[in-house]
């Protein structure tokens, strides 16, 4: 199991890195070649600057069990596919049941933007919601690699059973 991150949108870079490193867990950064990434306990793979490069790549090296974090609902459903788990970049965790809701809304969103020209989708964040979603993101985050853990062993068992 490792984490997945598209970081190209994502800002919990930091966050993300230092909860892997707590629970031993390996990291790996996609972005396009456009954006400057350091980092010493994670690994970065850059990319194209062609349109979903960060994320195809990104999706090509995930396998199940993996934690894929993003912004992304269309790579967050295509991810979900393959069996690895998905926590968005404001810390809500994606699941099979949230994520026809999530697409149909994104598809939505999308219709009105083509047929409006004056359409804002942004709303005032306030420094305590911030805060709550910080809280959330990274108690979220631990919660999914202790689970991802605890089911490691099982399917190493069903592995070698088989």
């Amino acid at each position: 199991m490792k984490i997945l991150v598209d970081a190209d949108g994502s800002n919990r870079v930091h966050e993300i890195v230092r909860i892997a490193g707590q629970y031993k867990v390996k990291v790996a950064l996609f972005c396009d070649v456009s954006r400057e990434l350091y980092s010493k306990h994670a690994d970065i793979i850059y990319c194209d600057t062609h349109r979903d490069s960060a994320d195809i790549t990104l999706f090509n090296q995930c396998r199940k069990g993996d934690i894929v974090v993003t912004r992304d609902i269309g790579l967050a459903g295509i991810v979900l596919a393959k069996g690895a788990r998905v926590l968005h970049g404001s810390g809500r965790i994606i699941d099979d049941r949230s994520i026809e809701l999530d697409l149909t809304y994104r598809a939505m969103k999308q219709k009105i933007r083509r047929n409006t020209k004056h359409y804002s989708q942004s709303r005032k964040v306030t420094f305590g919601y911030e805060n709550n979603r910080d809280f959330d993101f990274c108690q979220n985050l631990a919660r999914m690699i202790r689970e991802a853990q605890d089911e490691e062993p099982e399917s190493r068992t069903e592995a070698h059973a088989g």
